[in-house]
């Protein structure tokens, strides 16, 4: 979400479950045609110390760079192509690369007033279910997935404001939401026990999975882990390896890789830099340790998307 200066922030802050404050940005709507757009955003760098949260939905579409979304204690990576969907009251923030800016379009709406007059079946529509600890905020599309080019129409619709541009906002809206909602329904095993279970111990881990996505360059350090966690180092590492399916160290060395891939495709940096970076101390550990997750060396995973 965008911080900018038509957005005024509350001095009231909480807490969320990945423990950083929490600060309500209020935003008003147009009575009618309750959605707005702050485009383009060019997202910082700046490291992530607060989550915020609206009353309102919010639809956001990357459209360059690439860096990570926090949505309460879920940490997902972005890049160009990138959508997100956050609902009311969840607490959220990006943060681009180390060295880099992204730009996204931010959409605030509310979707059932803004759809009603087309929308036979507003059960359809409903985005109430999107949200929580289970869905997954960001879909990451290729080029022709339709809820990507909907997305992209709805951001150049709303910039136009070209005749009929209500009926066909009303229109993307409504085929967006419809869109994610398919997506949804279609992930096996939504309610299931052991999703329940993945949840209770994503909610404990959350400072751990926080810490570790803002400070991936820096040396493992388990034992703090599980202390930010209010747990036993083998009762962290048993929880960890729960809900991530991997160990803690392996999680971190993926996510210092997936950091290093997104540099790679993203800036002119010599590959050492990059290395040293994200944390490695050796080239050398660093070139086999991307190559055994990513499947390519650093220079042939660069080549291979100079023309993204």
């Amino acid at each position: 979400m965008s911080d900018s200066a038509q957005i005024q922030s509350s001095p009231d802050e909480n807490r969320s479950n990945s423990d950083l404050p929490i600060r309500f940005y209020p935003i008003a709507l147009p009575e009618g045609f309750p959605i707005r757009m702050h485009y383009p955003h060019v997202h910082p760098d700046r490291p992530i110390e607060l989550l915020h949260v609206h009353a309102c939905w919010e639809l956001g579409y990357c459209f360059e760079g690439r860096g990570i979304f926090m949505v309460g204690s879920k940490v997902m990576p972005f890049s160009a192509g990138t959508v997100s969907l956050v609902g009311p009251d969840e607490p959220h923030l990006a943060q681009s690369l180390n060295g880099t800016s992204s730009r996204w379009a931010w959409l605030y709406l509310d979707p059932l007033p803004l759809v009603s007059m087309l929308a036979g079946d507003l059960e359809q529509l409903d985005p109430t279910p999107l949200c929580g600890a289970t869905f997954e905020n960001l879909k990451q599309l290729a080029g022709n997935d339709p809820l990507r080019v909907a997305m992209v129409s709805l951001v150049s619709e709303l910039q136009e404001q070209a005749d009929g541009q209500t009926t066909m906002v009303r229109a993307l809206v409504s085929q967006i939401l419809l869109l994610f909602r398919r997506r949804y329904d279609l992930m096996p095993d939504k309610a299931s026990d052991e999703s329940r279970q993945t949840h209770r111990h994503l909610h404990r881990l959350a400072p751990a999975l926080t810490y570790m996505a803002t400070h991936y360059q820096d040396h493992l350090d388990v034992p703090m882990l599980a202390k930010k966690c209010s747990m036993s180092e083998s009762h962290f590492r048993r929880c960890f390896i729960q809900a991530m399916d991997v160990s803690p160290q392996v999680y971190w060395q993926r996510l210092r890789v997936r950091m290093a891939a997104s540099l790679l495709a993203s800036s002119d940096q010599t590959i050492l830099s990059i290395s040293q970076s994200v944390g490695f101390e050796s080239l050398s550990s660093f070139n086999r340790l991307f190559k055994q997750i990513m499947g390519q060396t650093p220079g042939q995973w660069r080549q291979g998307r100079l023309g993204d």
